[in-house]
């Protein structure tokens, strides 16, 4: 779901009110509940050695695009992971999009939490 700064932005954008400037990076970021489209970043992951992933993407197809390599993130504190979304920042920075996991992972601290690359993909229609 795009949040709100996003959705702002590609409006004006598309109205000529005013240039959207593409992140140089997006970075993969997990979340333990619902940052909604306020862009809440309450509940992203914190501790361990958790920290935003960056993101490379394939070229999109029929408005489809998904990530092109492993995401990674390395000695997860306690948690369970409930939503994934991606950021123009590696710290603070704007949530762009989120997405509810299928299914809650419940994920040990201390252990590393991956996505193999495709797995992440975004739809615009």
């Amino acid at each position: 779901m795009k949040t709100n700064y996003l959705r702002n932005k590609l409006l004006e954008h598309k109205t000529g009110k005013t240039t959207y400037t593409k992140p140089s990076n997006t970075f993969i970021g997990l979340f333990t509940g619902d940052p909604t489209v306020d862009g809440d970043q309450n509940d992203e992951v914190d501790g361990g050695s958790y920290a935003r992933d960056q993101a490379a993407w394939e070229s999109a197809t029929d408005g489809t695009i998904a990530t092109s390599a492993l995401i990674e993130f390395t000695s997860m504190p306690s948690c369970v992971v409930k939503y994934w979304g991606y950021f123009d920042a590696s710290s603070n920075g704007n949530l762009l999009e989120y997405f509810p996991f299928e299914v809650p992972i419940t994920v040990p601290s201390g252990e590393d939490f991956s996505v193999d690359a495709g797995n992440l993909i975004l739809h615009e229609s």
